[in-house]
């Protein structure tokens, strides 16, 4: 799927050239090779996730990352995919920052940085809106897996708050507004939508996701609230190996 629906897309790199000149002079590949490479990096990085969160259980050669065909509420199965989103999440936004750093390098501005996090941001938002069958109804406990609306929210505002609060952006003064940056991402994916460059309809969905906001939170709240005690936080495991 990603090689036919992201590597092969030389319309993006084109479209994108035409509505950031001058921009992608400093990348070292097109943007279909970065979208496909973070898309890579994102699912290793979820994976990995999982490898940490488990304790030599049964339940470690069960997990798929497509729904399954039935209906059954798993608590667990959600915080699991919930928690690995989030891990993946904090170290693409370091990936994304040394990149910006090592390849910008002198130039980086606050307008680059905000331009450069759109384009990735909207490169995570297609692939991850490609997991398993999306609905425009948002559902919360209904499915084995949470729904993909959550899921790239989770992953877009993990991504963008921890760039917003990085300390070499700082150094640099380059700073840049979180909701601005999330609108600019949404419009971004419509016109690509517009354009056939993308998948259409998507955009809408995220759109229509923010009248369901405070559900969302309550979701996501019971989730932190109901950890299941058998699996390790990923995140939390993976910042204690690197303190000891």
């Amino acid at each position: 799927w990603g090689i036919q629906n992201l590597l092969l897309n030389k319309d993006f790199n084109a479209f994108l050239n035409y509505k950031y000149p001058g921009l992608l002079k400093y990348f070292d590949n097109t943007i279909e090779v970065l979208h496909f490479q973070l898309s890579t990096q994102f699912t290793y990085y979820h994976e990995l996730a999982h490898l940490i969160q488990f304790n030599k259980s049964k339940e470690e050669y069960t997990l798929n990352e497509r729904e399954d065909s039935g209906n059954k509420k798993d608590i667990e199965r959600h915080w699991l995919e919930i928690n690995a989103d989030t891990f993946a999440s904090i170290l693409v936004a370091s990936h994304i920052e040394q990149y910006l750093f090592n390849h910008i390098g002198d130039d980086l501005d606050s307008e680059k940085t905000y331009d450069c996090i759109t384009i990735f941001g909207t490169c995570l938002f297609s692939y991850i809106m490609s997991f398993a069958s999306t609905t425009h109804t948002i559902y919360y406990f209904e499915k084995t897996h949470p729904h993909p609306i959550i899921r790239v929210l989770i992953v877009l505002i993990t991504v963008i708050r921890l760039l917003s609060d990085s300390p070499k952006f700082k150094e640099k003064s380059i700073s840049f507004s979180y909701n601005q940056v999330i609108n600019s991402i949404i419009n971004l994916h419509q016109s690509l939508e517009e354009k056939n460059i993308l998948n259409n309809g998507i955009s809408q969905m995220i759109i229509d996701s923010f009248q369901e906001i405070n559900k969302i939170r309550e979701y996501l709240e019971y989730l932190n609230k109901n950890k299941p005690q058998q699996y390790k936080d990923a995140t939390e495991e993976w910042n204690r190996t690197l303190l000891n």
